[in-house]
């Protein structure tokens, strides 16, 4: 496994590790921010690759399963976000509908 592949790899994985167990506010989305300049940089690391290797491959397989993981994290919150404004629309129409 090639240096610069481990070491951003190790990086990326502990980004998600974090991004997945921390709350979601501004230092949420810094890290979110590291961590996809972190991928931009395994992709482009693993582009130049011209093979790779079955621990490299396995490597990848966790930082995808671990990246679907995060997705629908963020899919769940946007959905709860978009829900709870809707109701809150609802609610001010109520109001502006039936108290003026």
């Amino acid at each position: 496994m090639s240096s610069s592949f481990k070491i951003v790899a190790e990086k990326l994985l502990l980004f998600l590790k974090e991004l997945n167990e921390m709350e979601i506010n501004d230092e949420f989305f810094l890290k979110l921010n590291m961590y996809e300049n972190f991928l931009k940089q395994l992709l482009q690391i693993s582009e130049k690759m011209e093979t790779i290797s079955e621990g490299e491959k396995e490597v990848l397989i966790e930082i995808n399963e671990k990246n679907n993981l995060l997705l629908s994290r963020l899919k769940s919150e946007k959905d709860s976000l978009k829900n709870n404004i809707l109701s809150v629309n609802k609610r001010a129409n109520f109001k502006k509908k039936y108290y003026n």
